[in-house]
């Protein structure tokens, strides 16, 4: 089966799972998934479409660690009863027996920058210049860590830092 190549995406969703099983799952079933909780971000979420990236940070782990990029595949949807995919999809849903996870967004890592976990850190990242909502620049991992929580990106020029810093981490 051919992949699609990866074209650098008009927007990239930033996403944080608290559990590394939430990575499995993601990986597994090709879903990425918003918390119930995070009413803004699944407003944020809900705009990504086919072609965006989803980069999620795995705050289970010390340090500064990111999955590579997901490659959505399809529109976000909120789950429902009739959903293809099963009511409880990941392990803390299992565990408690109610959906955490009701935005789910169709993705894909066929052919994706396979981002070395041991060469991701926050001084890269400060480095690439994000700035916040009132303009003022991240450039300490508490700052960066609330914008990685459910933002999305889609500054030209901070997107092509982040995929630059992408590659350089997967190398």
């Amino acid at each position: 089966m051919k992949t699609e190549p990866w074209n650098t995406p008009l927007r990239v969703l930033l996403l944080t799972y608290n559990r590394h099983d939430h990575w499995r799952t993601t990986l597994r079933e090709s879903v990425a998934g918003v918390r119930k909780d995070d009413a803004g971000s699944i407003g944020k979420a809900q705009r990504a479409r086919k072609g965006d990236w989803v980069l999620i940070r795995d705050l289970s782990r010390p340090g500064l660690v990111l999955g590579p990029p997901a490659k959505v595949t399809d529109r976000p949807a909120m789950h429902h009863d009739g959903s293809s995919l099963p009511k409880l999809l990941w392990e803390e849903e299992r565990e408690r027996g109610l959906v955490l996870f009701p935005l789910r967004i169709p993705v894909t890592f066929d052919g994706t920058i396979p981002v070395r976990p041991e060469r991701t850190n926050w001084k890269d990242l400060c480095d690439i210049g994000w700035r916040g909502s009132g303009g003022q620049f991240l450039d300490t991992p508490q700052r960066l860590g609330k914008k990685l929580a459910g933002n999305v990106i889609t500054e030209p020029a901070e997107i092509s830092a982040l995929v630059a810093l992408l590659l350089r981490w997967s190398s």
